[in-house]
């Protein structure tokens, strides 16, 4: 199962405020996938957590991917 997340913040870089923003692919395998494809809903704020990879699409374009091993709705 997959989904994106998207992230906004504000954060303070070197004295400065700089906005954050960010839209990345979740994977979520294993067991727990086919719950979360049943309780998760378009606008529902979640904590993942897990590692990083790279993949490329159909067109060789990587993309960054997080692969959450825990996830929690908040």
């Amino acid at each position: 199962m997959s989904f994106v997340v998207e992230h906004r913040s504000e954060q303070l870089e070197a004295g400065f405020s700089r906005r954050s923003f960010v839209r990345i692919v979740v994977v979520v395998s294993g067991d727990s996938a086919a719950q979360w494809a049943n309780d998760l809903k378009v606008g529902d704020v979640v904590h993942a957590r897990g590692f990083l990879n790279r993949i490329e699409d159909k067109n060789g374009i990587g993309k960054l991917v997080l692969h959450a091993q825990q996830l929690v709705k908040i």
